[in-house]
């Protein structure tokens, strides 16, 4: 290989590598708010349930995520609930409002979501084509080194 076709290989290589783990961090990003949607959902359903509870009906509260361990308690008044409306606030609500809320934050991590996925596919397509480009490259240089000899 020619001096400037190994530093034009090397270059690419050192971009791939950056590529690559640009594209590591949108895949932990993406995995990341696909959980946080999913939460959401399960909120906004939760919620929806809540809407045939009457003042003081009994509830089962799970008291972790994986459902380990559980209380009964009484719900006063199941339709008004606290709700994070932003940063480290929260407020309580009537349902309604705290379902729209839901669904407002939802759309907005979907939104988010889905320009993250199609960043993902062009950062992809880009290296694919670094990938060819590094490809073709060493092939012409392979090419050359078997007529020389």
């Amino acid at each position: 290989m020619s001096n400037k076709e190994t530093v034009s290989v090397q270059e690419l290589a050192i971009y791939m590598t950056q590529l690559e783990e640009y594209i590591k961090r949108l895949q932990e990003r993406i995995t990341s708010l696909t959980a946080e949607v999913e939460e959401v959902r399960l909120s906004r359903r939760t919620l929806e349930e809540l809407r045939s509870l009457k003042p003081e009906s009994k509830a089962l509260i799970a008291l972790d995520r994986r459902g380990h361990v559980f209380a009964t308690c009484i719900l006063m008044n199941p339709q008004q609930v606290i709700t994070h409306i932003g940063v480290d606030y929260y407020a309580e609500l009537p349902l309604d409002k705290a379902v729209s809320i839901l669904l407002n934050k939802e759309r907005d991590l979907t939104l988010s979501l889905q320009s993250l996925e199609a960043e993902l596919r062009k950062a992809a397509k880009v290296y694919e084509e670094m990938q060819n480009k590094l490809a073709k490259i060493i092939a012409a240089s392979q090419q050359r080194q078997q007529i020389q000899k």
